[in-house]
């Protein structure tokens, strides 16, 4: 009796490891460059290791999917509408979004009782930075570079001395 456990547990183990693939990880899972890894065409839910860009991708059973991908909804956030001093014409004005950014959400008001005291914040190099509505007759944006300096002209005074820009950050 002894004999034929030690020989089940021999077979089962010489089966499980012989599902391992050559060359993969000590994880167990298949792996190559992104590029060989998506040559492949496995049966679906294979899960392999991206070994140049050090993520793991899933197939579908059509395609090959980053694990790592973030739903877009969550990579898109905005503050409130952001006010800027109109009060007088000029040219070539600048507003840090990303300091707008950090002023909204660093310190935040009030909080849930089990959410963390601070919201995380990301890096400028970690967002991009978009205008999605502003008052053309007001404003003229020339430019927003890639840390979120907003470059603008002042064409027209509005009635009240303020107008506002909604801005949306994207996280890259």
């Amino acid at each position: 009796m002894k004999r034929i456990v030690v020989l089940l547990m021999l077979a089962c183990s010489t089966y499980i490891f012989g599902q391992v693939l050559p060359g993969t990880p000590v994880s167990g899972f298949p792996s190559g460059t992104t590029a060989q890894i998506k040559t492949l065409t496995p049966p679906e839910g294979i899960v392999a290791y991206s070994t140049d860009e050090k993520i793991f991708y899933y197939y579908n059973g059509t395609t090959w999917l980053s694990l790592s991908t973030v739903p877009n909804s969550a990579k898109i956030f905005y503050p409130p509408s952001v006010a800027i001093d109109a009060s007088t014409t000029g040219t070539g004005r600048t507003l840090n979004l990303y300091d707008e950014y950090k002023t909204q959400f660093e310190m935040p008001a009030a909080k849930s009782d089990s959410a963390p005291a601070l919201i995380p914040i990301y890096a400028a190099n970690e967002l991009y930075f978009y205008v999605t509505a502003y008052d053309t007759t007001i404003l003229t944006i020339t430019n927003i570079d890639d840390n979120g300096l907003m470059t603008y002209n002042v064409d027209k005074v509005p009635t009240d001395d303020n107008t506002i820009i909604n801005v949306v950050f994207v996280v890259r």
